[in-house]
């Protein structure tokens, strides 16, 4: 890997935080506990405590949900043998079904 390619590593953090909110929540679980999982996975950017956490910044975020996302629907597209395209849309037509009205 190039150094171009590389992530400042607030955004290696922020994208790991991301990923400790998905495997926070179980759809087994009650509503509170959901929240509290929720809570204690971002919790390192509501109270940072250190350096790293101190300094992620909005921009880190977006690239690290980009990372994540653009990395998981790869993984997608090759697994199911479709474009991604295919399965982007697929996500698309998800979060149209969940947005409140």
């Amino acid at each position: 890997m190039t150094e171009e390619a590389r992530m400042p590593i607030q955004a290696w953090r922020a994208a790991n935080i991301l990923l400790d909110v998905v495997v926070a929540q179980s759809p087994t679980a009650t509503p509170g506990d959901n929240e509290r999982a929720h809570g204690a996975a971002v919790d390192p950017l509501v109270r940072p405590q250190n350096e790293i956490d101190e300094s992620i910044e909005s921009d880190h975020l977006l690239g690290a949900a980009a990372i994540n996302i653009s990395w998981l629907t790869s993984q997608l597209a090759q697994i199911r043998g479709h474009d991604l395209v295919d399965v982007v849309a697929d996500l698309r037509a998800f979060l149209l079904g969940v947005v409140e009205q």
